[in-house]
């Protein structure tokens, strides 16, 4: 399967079709958490889109904030994938990318609070170099700590 990542704008409705498309598939309803359409809009406007195509299709998302410049700690805000192309590494190949962009940009660490109980997406994230820091109501804090160039 032959896909491409990109670093790309994405309009509303790009992120609100793909978030559709996967809303049952998340570990909670994703529309149960958030506000789709306002939630597509915010990631459109602020986020760095983080994305897996193949061909023209939109597959995967991963979106993330780089705004903190003084603390310089990013947050990733979600990642979705559709069902069909999950377990095939792709996730990986995002958040690799997501944290190449991160050093590039001399941020320290990179954070995101999933579901404690959300295991599928903590495991990946640890296999993936983030570490649990600690719990925040029903939500865990993991980090991500990037290593300076010597």
């Amino acid at each position: 399967m032959e896909v491409d990542f990109y670093i790309k704008s994405l309009s509303k409705q790009e992120i609100l079709n793909l978030l559709e498309a996967n809303n049952e598939a998340h570990y909670e309803k994703l529309s149960n958490l958030v506000n789709l359409d306002t939630y597509s809009e915010k990631l459109s406007k602020y986020a760095i889109n983080f994305t897996c195509y193949q061909q023209d299709k939109l597959v995967g998302l991963c979106a993330c904030y780089f705004n903190d410049y003084v603390t310089k700690i990013g947050y990733i805000s979600g990642i979705s994938f559709l069902n069909e192309y999950r377990s095939l590494g792709l996730g990986s190949k995002l958040i690799r990318l997501v944290i190449e962009y991160a050093k590039e940009n001399s941020f320290k660490e990179i954070h995101i609070t999933p579901d404690c109980n959300n295991n599928v997406l903590i495991n990946f994230l640890e296999k993936n170099g983030f570490l649990k820091d600690k719990k925040i109501a029903n939500r865990c804090l993991l980090k991500y700590t990037i290593k300076e160039a010597n």
